[in-house]
């Protein structure tokens, strides 16, 4: 199975049910740092998740910018994974 980017939350949350993930790791980027865009250097303050699951050697993987965390924990427990939040700064 090829690795899987979601666009969004939602469809992050059906694609990992569909594939029987059963934990999900939420990385989390509250720093400063190189903006994502690759047109300019910029840095400024990041606020990022990236959720994360595994299945078969495969990652399906969704990017959200300004998170609120409680909430996403929360959605993600609800639709049924065990959530592990980490720390994706650099710093």
């Amino acid at each position: 199975m090829p690795d899987i980017r979601c666009e969004d939350l939602s469809t992050f949350i059906a694609t990992a049910q569909k594939h029987l993930c059963t934990t999900v790791v939420v990385a989390i980027q509250r720093e400063y740092g190189q903006h994502p865009e690759p047109t300019a250097v910029r840095y400024e303050r990041l606020h990022q998740a990236r959720c994360l699951a595994y299945k078969a050697g495969s990652i399906i993987s969704c990017d959200i910018d300004n998170p609120d965390q409680p909430a996403l924990t929360q959605a993600l427990q609800a639709a049924g994974f065990h959530v592990e939040e980490r720390s994706r700064n650099i710093i």
